[in-house]
């Protein structure tokens, strides 16, 4: 039986640095401006893929600009 890897929906900012090859202030600066959404879950700040993937396409509008 062969098993799929299933794309993670969320991930940290820390794996979306090394996802993306962007530094972290990259990703600070994202989220003080509302670019990105940040969701908790316990202690954890994580990220949405989708949301991201669609940001550096510059599909998502940005209030960085």
């Amino acid at each position: 039986m062969e098993s799929r890897q299933i794309a993670p929906r969320f991930v940290r900012i820390a794996d979306a640095t090394q996802m993306y090859s962007l530094s972290r202030a990259t990703f600070d600066r994202a989220l003080a401006g509302g670019d990105l959404t940040r969701y908790k879950r316990g202690s954890a700040v994580l990220l949405e893929v989708a949301e991201l993937d669609a940001w550096i396409r510059g599909e998502r509008e940005t209030h960085l600009e």
